[in-house]
């Protein structure tokens, strides 16, 4: 080193002396006859600086003893001066260590760190090349134009000098440095996923892609672990770039390690970046992840809630709401309130999406599912090609409004209000059933079966095929048929079948169906529905059916199937037990079917529990009135009949056989 420095260079020119247009004085400029080379960095002497240049050297003397000139291999600094050091070893910057590392990483690009003059300067010398460069050559100097663009952070002016190159060379396309800061483009300007070109495989193995690839995962996902962690190894790479670039990118670059599990690396950079009022959001998110600074955190956010930057403004007010949120400041309904506001901040892309989706959650939390299902229906329509997700959170919020933790909420207006509206939304499969049915014994319960009924069938026409439509389609049909329209209760049946049902809605299809066709006189139908159906549920009704069409021995049967089923060979009734005995002594007895009334007489006679049940069955299986001898008999029996409570009495009692001479 000593008092001589040797600055190797190729096609070197004259040593010529210009004014300094700061300072005034001199400045000793070696130059070239080709751009290409150049000081990448200050360094200072004890008699002159060396200063940081695009092309060729340019030394600013501190004495009259500092020469410079030309030579065959470049340029020789040196001075008279007796003894003392000509440059120093280190360069005047705080960033040496990071610039030192970053000299082992791998580059695929351009972004010298330089001062904004010599960037500049850089950019018209490109310019320039391009405008002297024939047609067919020209799309290699527009591609140096673009990445002296974006050096100085000029990504939208870089996209069209890249669009221009592609158009007017079409070989351009192919070639993958073109592609690649074409993809660093659109990541400054904020379109992730137009950075495709960062996958070509001959960009791989290098540092800088890594480091691109890792922006454009920063960009899509906030916090993403994967890019702080590369962010975390490759930041000597962002400290070497020239500032109007890291300018752009430390934000982003401090967020992502504050929010991916990189804090270590966060807390340096917004250290060392003190002065930077852009890093401010990230300074927050640090604090946030220190429980103990929490109310330090809040007041950062708070103060961004009024940036003149729209972004952070929204980022720091949806973090102040959910930190309220969070330590119980503030509930899920004034939650969504503040951040419904905010939707009006911020437009289309998944940043509003994303936001359209908490609110919604949070409104349903806050039991206000009306106002949740709206929110959903318009993201819908904004975001067509999210439908499906979007319909799976319409089902859980319209499942949720509808089940019994927030059913207290809703009036029966609203409820059938919402159902109404949110028909098509209704959950399929095995949840369907449950809610389904809970719907509709809500609506039942309204006690206004012509209110209910047209909502009904709406649900059952907007409903898709499977468990819900069934559930609604026979809900109706019943509905009908309560309200004297059998064949109005076939058609809601016929319009809601449905495959692999559940044994339940089964069962009450069936029994519906069975009642309207007996209403039509087709009881052979009924008979042989409830007769395949074989449930205890329906040989009740099959008997009841078999009672109001006089078939006597059809009931006596149909209730001894039911017995069966539900009476014990041997011991004492219960009282319900002991009712269905009763029904199958009176069918006998309609039915003059003396030998079944024997039969009952003897196996059950000493087994029904005193009371009503066990009178009416006596008067029913007395024996026949056959002389003078049996008026005891008949005055016993009418006692018993005038005693029988009258909801035991069964349809038309019989009147008692008699042969008197």
């Amino acid at each position: 080193m000593g008092n001589h420095l040797s600055l190797p260079s190729s096609n070197v020119g004259a040593v010529i002396s210009v004014p300094d247009p700061e300072t005034g004085g001199l400045l000793l400029v070696g130059t070239q006859r080709t751009p290409g080379q150049g000081i990448p960095m200050r360094r200072r002497g004890p008699d002159f600086n060396l200063l940081p240049s695009y092309q060729g050297v340019v030394i600013e003397p501190l004495s009259d003893l500092v020469q410079l000139r030309a030579t065959g291999k470049g340029f020789d600094l040196t001075s008279t001066a007796d003894g003392g050091v000509l440059v120093s070893a280190t360069p005047d910057s705080t960033r040496q260590e990071a610039m030192e590392k970053s000299s082992h990483m791998s580059r695929i690009f351009d972004f010298p760190n330089q001062p904004n003059d010599g960037l500049l300067r850089r950019l018209q010398a490109a310019v320039a090349s391009s405008a002297s460069a024939p047609p067919q050559s020209k799309a290699e100097p527009r591609r140096k134009v673009a990445e002296s663009m974006l050096a100085l952070g000029l990504a939208s002016e870089a996209q069209g000098v890249l669009g221009l190159a592609a158009s007017g060379d079409a070989r351009s396309s192919e070639n993958a440095q073109q592609a690649g800061l074409a993809a660093v483009a659109a990541l400054l300007t904020g379109h992730p996923d137009d950075a495709g070109g960062l996958d070509d495989p001959r960009l791989s193995n290098s540092d800088e892609t890594e480091f691109w690839r890792a922006v454009r995962a920063a960009k899509r996902r906030e916090g993403d672990p994967s890019a702080a962690q590369t962010f975390a190894g490759l930041v000597p790479l962002l400290m070497d770039y020239p500032q109007p670039l890291r300018d752009r990118l430390l934000p982003l670059v401090v967020e992502t390690l504050a929010l991916g599990g990189q804090p270590e690396a966060a807390e340096r950079l917004t250290k060392h970046f003190n002065d930077n009022p852009d890093l401010d959001l990230a300074r927050g998110l640090l604090k946030q992840a220190r429980v103990s600074d929490d109310a330090q955190a809040l007041a950062i956010f708070d103060r961004l809630s009024s940036s003149t930057d729209r972004l952070v403004r929204l980022r720091a007010a949806q973090r102040a709401a959910e930190m309220r949120l969070a330590s119980g400041k503030a509930g899920a309904k004034e939650t969504a309130a503040t951040l419904a506001k905010l939707l009006l901040a911020w437009r289309g892309d998944d940043r509003e999406y994303d936001l359209r989706l908490r609110v919604a959650q949070l409104q349903s939390d806050s039991a206000q599912p009306r106002a949740s299902l709206k929110l959903l229906h318009e993201t819908a329509d904004l975001w067509p090609d999210r439908r499906v997700a979007i319909r799976e959170l319409l089902t859980a919020v319209l499942t949720r409004a509808l089940g019994p933790e927030q059913q207290a909420t809703l009036s029966p207006f609203d409820l059938v209000t919402l159902a109404e509206e949110n028909a098509a939304h209704m959950p399929t499969g095995d949840a369907s059933l449950e809610l389904a049915e809970h719907l509709a014994d809500r609506l039942m319960v309204l006690d206004l079966p012509k209110r209910a009924a047209p909502l009904l069938e709406r649900l059952a026409k907007a409903a898709p095929p499977g468990v819900a439509k069934a559930v609604f389609g026979g809900r109706l049909a019943g509905l009908r048929q309560q309200l004297g329209d059998p064949a109005g209760a076939l058609e809601a049946l016929n319009t809601s079948v449905a495959d692999s049902l559940p044994a339940s809605l089964l069962e009450s299809r069936t029994m519906t169906f069975a009642e309207a066709v007996a209403s039509q006189g087709d009881m052979v139908s009924a008979d042989r529905a409830l007769i395949a159906l074989d449930t205890d549920a329906g040989d009740h009704l099959r008997a009841k059916l078999k009672e109001s069409a006089k078939d006597w021995p059809g009931a006596m049967q149909a209730w001894k199937a039911v017995m069966a089923r539900s009476v014990p060979a041997a011991g004492i009734l219960s009282e319900a037990q002991a009712q269905i005995v009763v029904r199958v002594a009176s069918a006998a007895a309609q039915g003059g079917d003396n030998q079944t009334l024997a039969a009952l007489r003897q196996s059950h006679a000493n087994r029904l529990p005193a009371g009503p049940s066990a009178d009416l069955f006596m008067l029913l299986t007395g024996q026949p009135v056959s002389g003078p001898a049996d008026l005891g008999v008949v005055s016993r029996d009418v006692a018993l009949a005038k005693a029988v409570p009258s909801n035991l009495r069964l349809s038309a009692p019989p009147a008692k056989r008699a042969s008197l001479p």
